[in-house]
């Protein structure tokens, strides 16, 4: 059993997130049965909530051809968004969105991050 984890990424409503780490992250979790240990929270530029990425979620893992019961659950319980901006107040936002998280979800601390952004970034 793997410990609990929160996978933060940046750039997380992008071409390269909707296309292959959503549904690699999703097929990884549940085929596993990580569904309770690992959770997900993308960052982006732009207006949006949990809701509302976890709607895009939804799709973007329709268009990779992901189906199953599981699907809705997933996105609604391990699925999060937080937007973010150029100033460096987002980032003391987005660094206790994660504290908040991690305290709601009784995650210990284990983070990864990712960076799905393109070169000029």
């Amino acid at each position: 059993m793997i410990d609990r984890h929160l996978f933060v990424i940046f750039g997380g409503s992008g071409d390269l997130t909707r296309r292959k780490l959503l549904p690699s992250l999703y097929r990884l979790i549940t085929e596993n049965q990580f569904e309770d240990r690992c959770i997900v929270l993308g960052v982006a530029t732009g207006e949006g909530d949990d809701d509302s990425y976890r709607s895009w979620a939804r799709d973007a893992l329709g268009d990779a051809g992901v189906t199953g019961s599981q699907l809705a659950n997933w996105c609604d319980t391990c699925v999060h968004f937080q937007p973010i901006s150029t100033d460096s107040n987002s980032y003391r936002v987005l660094r206790k969105r994660i504290e908040e998280l991690e305290l709601e979800l009784g995650l210990p601390g284990n983070r990864v991050f990712y960076l799905a952004l393109p070169p000029t970034v």
